[in-house]
């Protein structure tokens, strides 16, 4: 039998800086989303239609309307990519959790559109579209390229939030390809940071944190919140681009990825940043949560 001790202090007040308790030491009052492989799904592959539990619902409720229900990602598979696997792709989780996914070489894709993953809630995407340019907002993501991107193709966005008919975009994160400058896309005068903690390309199979700040659009914002493959987490082909690079695409691991509103918050890019790599090294340092994972490789899973 559990038994509880409750205290009560009559009379007691807080000041509005007494810290607060959250889930995971990278949270904030200003957390919108924050996915993370080991806590927001259970075991198995995810299905379509699966809600993957945002660890941040409860201060994202406090800032956009919703529910833990509205305000979580759901899981997405086109039917040509459905279960795990098919002649396209492969999906399965890593020894530590993380969600790996990735494509044939041989058999590849004649359309756009073919993808998996999550789109960024509405009422959260909604909230970032209409707070840039205005409010300060910070992306990141924790992945792992297992096969980079091919000659004849690339990954263009493994996140973001893109115009629906142009390149404009409030944030890109990749898996990177050769000729790309930088993993991390930010809009004008956005900052990014990247992190590879054992090698300095960008097309190195190794843990990365990609982290980005923005408070406006690159391009000509579009007239509308961007919906569905331009506004996600995934893999596969999508966004404006998803019907122009069909060629050998990567394959990759999502352990985790986050949105916070800085105003809210009250923090710096720069603070958050800190904390999140601080959290990155945990993870991955010895004896973290996803420290030596294992994982199927690509080339012998689809040549």
């Amino acid at each position: 039998m559990s038994t509880a001790l409750q205290i009560t202090l009559p009379g007691a007040q807080f000041p509005d800086n007494f810290p607060r308790i959250y889930p995971d030491p990278l949270m904030s009052e200003g957390s919108l989303l924050l996915f993370d492989a080991i806590n927001s799904l259970g075991a198995g592959v995810p299905e379509n239609d699966d809600i993957l539990t945002n660890i941040a619902y409860q201060p994202a409720s406090a800032i956009v309307a919703g529910d833990e229900a509205t305000l979580s990602p759901v899981w997405y598979q086109h039917s040509s990519v459905a279960g795990t696997e098919s002649d396209y792709h492969f999906l399965e989780r890593t020894s530590k959790g993380g969600i790996h996914a990735g494509f044939s070489w041989e058999t590849i894709f004649t359309l756009g559109g073919r993808w998996m993953g999550f789109m960024i809630p509405q009422a959260i995407r909604d909230h970032v579209f209409a707070n840039t340019p205005g409010r300060q907002f910070y992306v990141s993501m924790i992945m792992r390229a297992t096969r980079q991107a091919g000659s004849s193709s690339r990954d263009v966005m493994t996140a973001g939030q893109i115009g629906s008919t142009t390149s404009a975009r409030s944030f890109v994160l990749r898996t990177g390809y050769t000729d790309e400058a930088s993993i991390v896309s930010v809009s004008g005068g956005g900052r990014f940071v990247k992190n590879y903690p054992d090698a300095g390309s960008i097309i190195d199979l190794v843990p990365q944190l990609q982290a980005g700040w923005f408070s406006n659009w690159y391009g000509t914002k579009p007239g509308s919140p961007p919906a569905g493959g331009n506004s996600n987490v995934g893999w596969g082909s999508r966004g404006p681009w998803g019907s122009t690079y069909l060629g050998e695409m990567p394959s990759w691991i999502l352990y985790r990825f986050y949105i916070e509103d800085l105003f809210v918050s009250g923090r710096t890019g720069e603070q958050v940043a800190a904390a999140d790599l601080a959290k990155f090294n945990a993870d991955f340092g010895e004896g973290g949560r996803f420290a030596d994972d294992t994982f199927s490789d690509p080339l012998l899973v689809k040549p």
